[in-house]
């Protein structure tokens, strides 16, 4: 019994409650789950030695019970003692409305509190995620308030070696970890795997000692490792203080880790590439020119004359250029690579667009695009903006992606490739053959290019089976309306096995590098052949 309401000339009841045995009431159980309100008359409810005592110490001889069922779960039931007789009915309709009305009232505080808990915490871990974060962080106390921000090193990579099931778990790992590190200490995951301590006050001397044995637990003695940076405000700072401070040191404990990771030398480049990850300078490095387009030519096996190209990505610093594998990894670990894929087709669409206003010959362009930009839901809306801007023609453009393991994926590739098809575009699976081979993808995904990765042709000339294997899926490819194209190509021999087998195109050292858009410009003809190839009777823009 949990509340009593009672008319005024009645003492209040709750000292003389009935602390009864299921027993008591499971028979009328079944009937308060249908919803059916009770009528009980002359009960006994036996509490002591006398059967009846219970009920007479409260003078009971009847009841009207009404179930109070919240989210379709029997959770109590409402009663009136002893109805007057000549008002029964009318108690019955006012006991099922007020239940009704009492469980409603629950049920809308239980989903308030749900989803104010949903709001301020993370699912995967429990703990509290970046809003609660942002919150709380501005009550630190100055001073003594302190923040750690801890940054799992290489997740992405983690998931692709090992499955996102072995990368939740080891995040979840780490919540534990960060939930024991330190009596006082709130911890938070910010979103992937960034997550932070935040203490409202903590002694100088503990603070240090815990950042300094996290940076021992983080730094490889798990199976993963993490940069971990923390900031302990001083008399008059700010709360917004500590938390820029601990990620401009976890920032440069990163930088440590990537100059590190491979050879134990410092790249001067992972500085700048690590930028990347900060707000806005993407869009800056787009807007400034840092990044520039290489054109890799592609070629007919059967007499080696141009055929396509795909357009690729460098990033100029210092008057270097850092290759795509150096930052591409970072940008799609953000979710940012759309930027920089939508940078890429709208160079290739504007080049095209100059070049057939020009009167040159123009051949199809390949563009690549990261997983996360082809699932988005608007991906065929941007392309078609951007391909309308420039009025380029479907049969010029090339939209690749790479082959996944993400079975999570698959069914929006799926999807999405339809969409492509159904509006005229060339789909080409890249990397084929050797991360993820897939043969399902042959049939599952609406692609009509598969290009044959390059670790693949690089083996051609040392194992006698891989060539049986190439010509089974080349012919299977053929079957399909697919052509295939092998990269990576360096050699004379391997392009001569390539012939054999019955690739048609090919890309690679062998016949031509990536190279400036201004260097593959000038292997278009000035002016179009007769025999009218791509090009040649598409309407130019002209000024209004």
């Amino acid at each position: 019994n949990t509340h009593e309401w009672l008319r005024e000339d009645i003492a209040q009841l709750r000292e003389s409650q009935l602390d009864l045995p299921e027993s008591a009431y499971a028979d009328w159980l079944p009937r308060l789950r249908r919803g059916d309100i009770l009528q009980l008359d002359g009960m006994c409810i036996g509490v002591g030695q006398d059967p009846c005592d219970g009920v007479r110490l409260r003078d009971i001889s009847s009841f009207l019970i009404a179930p109070l069922v919240v989210s379709g779960r029997l959770t109590g039931f409402l009663e009136v003692e002893n109805p007057t007789r000549s008002r029964v009915e009318e108690a019955r309709t006012a006991l099922a409305a007020i239940s009704k009305f009492m469980a409603a009232t629950i049920e809308r505080f239980h989903l308030l509190n749900t989803l104010e808990h949903h709001s301020r915490h993370d699912p995967l871990t429990g703990l509290g995620n970046r809003r609660a974060f942002q919150h709380d962080v501005q009550h630190l106390s100055s001073p003594g308030g302190a923040v750690v921000i801890i940054e799992v090193n290489g997740l992405k990579k983690i998931n692709e070696i090992h499955g996102i099931q072995h990368g939740d778990d080891m995040l979840i790992r780490l919540a534990a970890l960060l939930g024991d590190m330190e009596a006082g200490a709130h911890p938070y995951r910010l979103n992937g795997g960034e997550f932070a301590l935040l203490w409202n006050y903590v002694g100088k001397d503990v603070f240090y000692e815990t950042v300094r044995r996290m940076q021992v637990i983080l730094s490889g003695t798990l199976d993963f490792s993490a940069a971990v940076g923390g900031y302990r405000l001083t008399d008059g700072e700010s709360p917004l203080t500590a938390y820029t401070r601990a990620e401009a040191e976890m920032f440069a404990n990163k930088k440590a880790f990537y100059r590190h990771r491979v050879s134990g030398r410092y790249r001067p480049e992972g500085d700048h590439i690590l930028e990347l990850a900060r707000p806005g300078v993407l869009e800056r490095m787009l807007a400034e020119g840092n990044f520039l387009t290489y054109w890799q030519p592609k070629f007919k096996v059967a007499d080696r004359s141009l055929c396509g190209v795909e357009v690729l990505i460098r990033l100029r610093k210092d008057g270097r250029l850092v290759p795509p594998d150096q930052f591409i990894p970072l940008l799609e670990s953000l979710h940012r690579c759309h930027l920089l894929d939508f940078f890429v087709f709208e160079e290739a669409c504007r080049h095209l667009r100059l070049w057939m206003d020009e009167g040159r010959t123009v051949v199809p362009v390949a563009t690549n695009f990261s997983r996360h930009t082809f699932v988005m839901p608007d991906f065929l809306e941007q392309l078609e903006r951007i391909r309308d801007r420039y009025a380029i023609p479907l049969e010029l453009l090339q939209v690749e992606i790479t082959e996944s393991a993400d079975s999570r994926e698959h069914e929006r590739v799926q999807e999405m490739s339809r969409r492509l098809a159904r509006s005229g575009y060339h789909l080409a699976i890249d990397d084929f053959g050797v991360a993820h081979a897939n043969l399902a993808t042959l049939a599952e995904v609406d692609f009509s290019v598969l290009k044959l990765d390059k670790r693949l042709i690089s083996s051609l000339e040392d194992n006698p089976r891989l060539p049986k294997l190439l010509h089974m899926l080349i012919m299977a490819s053929h079957n399909l309306s697919i052509t295939t194209v092998a990269e990576g190509v360096e050699r004379d021999r391997q392009l001569d096995i390539l012939a054999g087998l019955g690739c048609q195109e090919v890309q690679g050292y062998l016949l031509a590098h990536p190279q400036p858009v201004e260097e593959f410009q000038q292997r278009l003809s000035l002016s179009a052949p007769s025999d009218a190839p791509a090009g040649a009777d598409i309407p130019r823009l002209v000024p209004a």
